[in-house]
């Protein structure tokens, strides 16, 4: 508990303006007070509901967790009222995890877009619930904890109809052996020390759960089947109510719209061209709400390092159906370099309108990706400004629309040759891939990484390293490299031999080496790395080239700044 209390002191002020190591000045701003004061409410909730300590058999990590069963969120980061209702409600609690169980369950079962329309389906659920029960969507925790539970037991039986086989017998499980399976998992050194046993089943889960079936010969459904839950845990091992999940690896966002506590943008913001736009932390990357043609809201992942904004094809047909884009509208097909030097074509269109907070943008180029594809929000946008910033403290979007360039003009595409960066803005004097050659392609069979042990320090990417060898050679001749978000602008990098599976680590990636940029070649060691140092200055890189050689990376000189490669 007291734990769980220096985290929550550590994260409101922060969240509030105020270093919590720091001492403020006084006397403080009054939408510091403000802040400071609706996250005392929130966490006076938490702690009127708090639950006493408990534990798990021996088998789990988390033995000895204090709590209670639920919610299916966390809840020191809760700030809106349905959220802090429910945590201040041990039963309330326990009935939103079960929700979860069969949401997650649902959720996995279902293609991609038809997860996202369950996810429409969901919110619209959450603000049916808030009006039916009385509760505000700001201010103080209000509303019957009754009528909530009931609401959420009826949708969860809604849920539940739509399950069949194993997907429902994983749902209806009781949530005490739902969370000792999950336990059992990570007992077995599937579940990532780092993941949370907390019942909620999202993407590290069922990693491990297709894991496990795979070794033992099961049907790999991704879902633990009631045959699976005996091999896996026979003995039926009991979780003593009163299990407080601490969190998810990738969470099902709390029951709320709103974001996480912040100071109250001041008015003079208004005037100046700048805005506050609210973001939601979703699986590692910020989302937020964008209006497309005064015709449909969706959540879009803020991605600066996508040249233009872009759209499922599901998203499109749907606003050619709402007679809001026609055929005047679509730009034809450009074609996008990837890092690999290859090519993908894809079609483009003109969005009439754009809604992001307070602003409004008209006449945005979007790329019009795959169904399965999410929707991004990109430099066609963010150039839109004269500036912006992204603040992860307060987790918002700061734009200037102060002197913004001109709205997009259609032109026509320009394909870009084979491995070159779009543009002209790589600075004189690199070399030539040529003169780093490698021996011939490696033409056999991939062979996979050995993560239980040579490669263990990998093992929580297996599966994009998987799949990432399983495409083949794409540098150096017998490597595959391969690159992987971990948040808006980072991301990091490994090299996997293709012949023997060896994992190799990039010597950049991550957070400090923001927007990273890799050219490179299947038939050359050399690789062209360009990131930015500095947020503050967008146009700026620092350029390296470095050569792969014995399983190492030798740079062939110190960082040179220059401006960054287009966004394209």
């Amino acid at each position: 508990m007291l734990a769980d209390q220096k985290a929550w002191v550590a994260s409101y002020s922060r969240a509030c303006g105020v270093a919590p190591d720091v001492t403020p000045s006084l006397p403080l701003p009054p939408q510091v007070k403000d802040c400071m004061a609706r996250a005392g409410r929130a966490r006076i909730a938490y702690l009127n509901g708090y639950g006493v300590a408990a534990s798990i058999p021996s088998s789990s990590t988390a033995a000895g967790a204090p709590g209670r069963i639920g919610p299916g969120f966390d809840c020191a980061k809760a700030t809106a009222p349905l959220a802090q209702l429910i945590c201040s409600d041990p039963g309330l609690s326990k009935t939103d995890l079960q929700f979860n169980q069969a949401y997650y369950a649902l959720h996995y079962a279902l293609d991609p877009a038809d997860r996202r329309r369950l996810e429409a389906e969901d919110v619209e659920f959450l603000n049916s619930v808030k009006l039916d029960c009385g509760v505000p969507d700001t201010g103080t925790p209000a509303g019957s904890t009754e009528c909530v539970s009931a609401h959420f037991g009826q949708m969860r039986s809604e849920w539940l109809r739509r399950l069949t086989g194993p997907g429902r017998e994983e749902a209806i499980r009781p949530i005490e052996r739902h969370i000792a399976l999950q336990a059992q998992l990570q007992q077995l050194d599937l579940l990532p020390l780092t993941a949370k046993v907390d019942g909620v089943y999202s993407v590290a889960t069922r990693a491990a759960i297709s894991e496990w079936q795979n070794d033992k010969g099961r049907p790999v459904t991704g879902f633990i089947s009631d045959a699976d839950a005996a091999l896996l845990a026979p003995d039926e091992p009991r979780l003593a109510v009163g299990l407080a999940p601490a969190g998810t690896t990738q969470p099902r966002a709390a029951p709320t719209a709103l974001p996480p506590i912040v100071p109250a943008p001041s008015i003079t913001n208004a005037g100046s061209g700048e805005n506050d736009v609210a973001l939601k932390e979703r699986g590692g990357v910020y989302v937020l709400p964008v209006r497309i043609n005064d015709a449909i809201t969706l959540n879009f992942t803020l991605d600066s390092g996508a040249s233009d904004v872009l759209i499922p094809a599901d998203v499109l047909l749907t606003l050619v159906r709402t007679e809001t884009i026609s055929e005047s509208d679509f730009l034809g097909q450009r074609t996008y370099v990837l890092a690999d030097g290859s090519k993908l074509p894809s079609e483009r269109v003109n969005l009439r309108e754009l809604r992001v907070g307070g602003h409004r943008l008209t006449n945005v180029a979007a790329n019009v990706g795959s169904p399965t594809s999410e929707p991004l929000l990109g430099q066609s946008f963010l150039s839109r400004f004269k500036s912006w910033t992204l603040d992860n403290e307060r987790h918002v979007l700061v734009l200037n629309r102060t002197g913004q360039p001109p709205p997009f003009q259609p032109t026509t595409a320009r394909t870009v040759p084979r491995g070159e960066l779009p543009g002209t803005a790589a600075p004189s004097g690199l070399r030539n891939f040529e003169e780093f050659a490698s021996a011939a392609a490696y033409r056999g069979a991939p062979v996979m990484p050995d993560f239980s042990g040579r490669d263990r320090e990998f093992k929580d990417f297996r599966t994009r390293i998987r799949a990432g060898i399983a495409e083949g050679v794409n540098f150096a001749g017998h490597y595959k490299m391969i690159q992987f978000g971990c948040g808006t602008g980072c991301s990091f990098v490994v090299v996997a031999d293709v012949s023997t599976g060896q994992v190799y680590r990039f010597p950049h990636g991550g957070e400090y080496d923001q927007m990273l940029r890799l050219e490179y070649r299947p038939s050359s060691i050399l690789v062209r790395a360009s990131w930015v140092p500095s947020l503050e200055h967008m146009d700026q890189c620092l350029w390296e080239e470095l050569v792969f050689t014995d399983g190492r990376f030798t740079s062939l000189g110190k960082p040179i700044t220059a401006a960054c490669p287009p966004w394209g």
